[in-house]
């Protein structure tokens, strides 16, 4: 503990002390001071204390860190050899080493270094290290020498025998107890010991129905070495197992069978349905023996008939099953009728009048596939194969088509049936049968037409004239002939024909007002073109007025069979309609040869049907014509003014104005104020019998005033008269009526006024120019307008197109009377609506055209 004391005399000696006493030492100052293990890890206070020669002492203090620096002492175990399997952790097998320190606290551990293969054979060095509390360490080795000191043995499983419906699958080593399961391998502790087997199966290997020769190899691979070809470590043994069963397999057999027979050549081809199997074994044999010959088919060529069929099972140990069905082979294929159509029988003379057929004769040739004998019925009875008939079933006639069935019926019950007729006859009248045709001639409104000549091509039958109701009826006429009926009716082509027929066919023209049936749109083809236009207007109008008594082209009356659907009713002309009824091969009595009667001009239907006929059309009020009444001197000669009724409306008239031819002579007429009236709207045929006829119309309303003269006639009197007089409007030949424009028709008659009571009624003035009237119009080619001047005067023509553009226009000076002028495809070459003006310096006259 001196690092250098001293005294300034004589140093005589140094003392130490430690300052506790826990190392079990006191604490007086020595020489020497001790420390022990209980002072490891402190810091011990220690003093020196120096005394010099005369006894002088002094100390100084110290501290002292204890350490320990010295290494334990160690002594290992000896090395060992000991067996693969032991447990080197048994340190009781295996030893521990001999150590020690000198500080307690020593601590003894160890660490293993093996060096061994795969089968745990080789050395493990075992280093044991000894550490005290300080860290002070030792160690030393231990080297173990691992052996395998027993053999490996292998006792393979024994065979066995195993009786009953066993799955294969059980016989698995997994599936099977020991010592059946698997090889029981002894001495494996450092072996490394493979298993393994294969299986060689044997089906119905006699007397079992299945043996496994199970192969097994065991392989320790720690000393089996392939290549060396000592075959250490190798070892393979044999299990047999064998499998007996001594219960039959289960077998059901399909139901019995039926099959049908369907082909011309009767057979079929069947194929036998599969039993169905239920056994332990896989290993099953199914045979099947059957009338057919052996196996599941197919079986072509097999006949109706009744059949048996064998199934046999056989299973791998011997074991045999079996069980039979019925088959029965049936002709379901229905025989195919072929029929007679049309056998004619004649009803015997006998009481009452009948005959009897039988169903075989109408065969033509039926055939079956199986059956030759086939039997004829007329119903699904097959002995209802004879049938009577008599006068009921001629049905009133004396032919009759009698439906029938005939069933044809095979062996096996199979039925079908043809149809066919047979034309029954009385051709010697025994059931007091002839036939007929009846028909009956009728309006669009349903009225019969009487007097109507129907005729009937047969030779022997006169034509007949229709009743009051239209009908008619042709007898005594023969069965299988071709007959034509045909309808004629010429007379009075008059009646039923009005100037408001006119009216309704000009607006039909100009499509204001279309004919709504197509029986009226054929009336009004009056020349029989097979179209509507202005010629039938100028033909219809000279019946009207007399000036002819018949139609040009036309019949009175055309008739149009009654069944007959026009495809387009509002063109009945686009293909001939039937005006004939036609009859092929007369097989009894025919009613319904009707036909629609069509008068002829008559499109408001008033015509009358009935006896005679005539215009059916009263007016149901009265219109007044109103003339001046006026007396002549013999010579003198006077236009009688017609004024228009100031109470009604007019849109049409026609009239039969008489006169005594002795008093009075006709002159001609002078246009006025009625739009339109012209020299065509007169009738003077009749003039030398006193008769004038006049008929107008116009498809629009005319307002006109009742102070306005509609035109004028003129007359010379042949002796002193007066008009009241000498002239009268009569019902004939041309009734006198005049037409509202609601279609009324009132009855016209002349009203007599004093002379000078009408304003505007002179008969010497001059008159304004009159715009008189086209004809025709409308029209195609050309149409001539007409009018009168009084008085020579410029007049100023001119003519505009629809949409307002002048056409042209012409200045001429023109002498007084009548002037006419054509208007051609040059003033209004396209088809519309022109404007006409004729303007003089009295007045201004428009009239409409209409080219086509």
């Amino acid at each position: 503990f001196d690092d250098g004391s001293y005294d300034n005399c004589c140093l005589q000696r140094l003392e130490v002390r430690r300052l506790d006493a826990r190392c079990g030492t006191d604490t007086a100052f020595a020489e020497t001071v001790t420390f022990c293990c209980a002072d490891l890890g402190l810091d011990v206070p220690v003093e020196l204390r120096g005394v010099d020669c005369a006894g002088n002492a002094n100390v100084c203090s110290v501290v002292v860190h204890v350490g320990d620096v010295l290494a334990p002492q160690i002594h290992c175990p000896p090395d060992l050899t000991l067996a693969c399997s032991a447990d080197l952790e048994d340190l009781t097998l295996t030893g521990t080493p001999q150590a020690s320190d000198a500080c307690p606290g020593l601590a003894l551990d160890f660490e293993d270094f093996p060096n061994l293969d795969a089968c745990g054979v080789g050395t493990v060095l075992r280093v044991w290290t000894a550490a005290d509390a300080s860290g002070n360490a030792v160690s030393c080795n231990q080297t173990f020498t691992l052996v395998d000191p027993t053999p490996l043995e292998v006792q393979f499983p024994p065979d066995t025998l195993l009786v009953g419906c066993a799955d294969p699958a059980t016989l698995h080593p997994d599936s099977l107890p020991q010592p059946w399961a698997r090889p029981l391998v002894l001495g494996e502790d450092c072996e490394l010991a493979a298993i393994h087997f294969e299986d060689e199966v044997f089906q119905a290997a006699p007397p079992a129905c299945l043996k496994i020769v199970r192969t097994w190899t065991v392989i320790d691979w720690c000393s089996y070495s392939p290549n060396s070809g000592s075959g250490d470590g190798f070892f393979q043994g044999t299990q047999v197992l064998t499998l007996m069963d001594n219960e039959p397999p289960q077998l059901t057999c399909p139901g019995d069978l039926s099959f049908e027979v369907l082909g011309a050549d009767c057979s079929t081809e069947l194929l036998l349905p599969s039993p169905t199997l239920d056994d332990c074994s896989a290993q099953l044999s199914v045979e099947v023996e059957s009338d057919f010959g052996t196996g599941f088919g197919p079986f072509s060529g097999v006949m109706p008939g009744t059949y048996q069929a064998t199934y046999r099972v056989f299973d791998g140990c011997g074991n045999l099953a079996s069980c039979s069905i019925a088959i029965e082979v049936f002709d379901a294929k229905k025989p195919t009728p072929y029929c007679r159509n049309g056998l004619v029988s004649t009803l015997m003379d006998t009481d009452p009048p009948q005959i009897t057929i039988r169903a075989r004769d109408f065969d033509l040739g039926s055939s079956d596939n199986c059956s030759t004998e086939l039997r004829f019925s007329f119903s699904a009875d097959p002995a209802d194969s004879l049938r009577t008939l008599g006068c009921t079933d001629l049905q009133g006639s004396p032919q009759q088509q009698v439906p029938l069935q005939i069933w044809v019926s095979d062996e096996s019950g199979n039925q079908d049936f043809c149809e066919t007729f047979l034309l029954l006859q009385d051709p010697d009248d025994l059931c007091g049968f002839q036939p007929a045709i009846a028909g009956k001639i009728a309006t669009e409104q349903g009225q019969g037409v009487e007097m109507v000549k129907v005729s009937v091509n047969d030779g022997v039958n006169a034509p007949v004239m229709t009743g009051p109701d239209g009908s008619f009826e042709f007898g005594s006429l023969l069965f299988g002939a071709d007959y034509t009926v045909s309808p004629e009716k010429l007379e009075n082509a008059r009646n039923g024909v009005s100037t408001y027929d006119l009216l309704l066919i000009r607006k039909h023209i100009l499509a204001l007002e279309l004919l709504d049936s197509p029986y009226k749109i054929i009336a009004a083809d009056v020349n029989r073109s097979g179209s509507v236009s202005t010629l039938d207007l100028v033909e219809l109008q000279k019946i009207v007025l007399f000036i002819d008594t018949t139609f040009s082209n036309n019949t009175s009356w055309r008739f149009v069979r009654a069944d007959y659907t026009f495809p387009d009713p509002a063109n009945p002309f686009l293909e001939p309609f039937p005006e004939v009824f036609n009859v092929n091969d007369l097989v009894g009595d025919l009613e319904g040869a009707d036909f629609v009667a069509v008068k002829v001009g008559d499109v408001n239907l008033s015509a009358e049907p009935a006896l005679g006929g005539g215009v059916e059309e009263r007016g149901r009020g009265s219109y007044a014509f109103r003339a001046e009444d006026r007396c002549l001197q013999s010579g003198e000669t006077a236009a009688l003014a017609w004024f228009p009724d100031a109470e009604q409306p007019m849109q049409a008239f026609q009239f039969t104005l008489a006169f005594d031819p002795q008093a009075l002579e006709w002159l001609g007429w002078e246009a006025a104020a009625l739009p339109g009236f012209a020299e065509e709207n007169l009738g003077t045929r009749l003039l030398q019998e006193g008769i004038l006829t006049a008929s107008w119309h116009e498809t629009s309303n005319q307002n006109l005033h009742p102070d306005a003269a509609l035109f004028r006639l003129r007359f010379r009197a042949r002796k002193a008269t007066c008009f009241s007089q000498a002239l009268e409007l009569r019902p004939e030949p041309t009734a006198s009526l005049v037409y509202r424009p609601d279609g009324a028709a009132l009855q016209g008659h002349l009203q007599w006024e004093a002379p000078g009571s009408i304003p505007n009624s002179t008969t010497t003035g001059e008159e304004e120019p009159f715009l008189w009237k086209a004809f025709p119009n409308p029209f195609k080619e050309a149409t001539i307008v007409s009018f009168r001047l009084p008085e020579s005067q410029p007049v100023h023509i001119r003519c505009w197109d629809s949409s307002g553009s002048l056409r042209w226009e012409e200045r001429r000076t023109l002498a007084p009377g009548t002037h006419r002028f054509p208007i051609t495809q040059t003033h209004c070459p396209h088809p519309g609506t022109y404007l006409l003006q004729v303007q003089t310096p009295t007045g201004s006259h428009v009239m409409r055209l209409l080219k086509l």
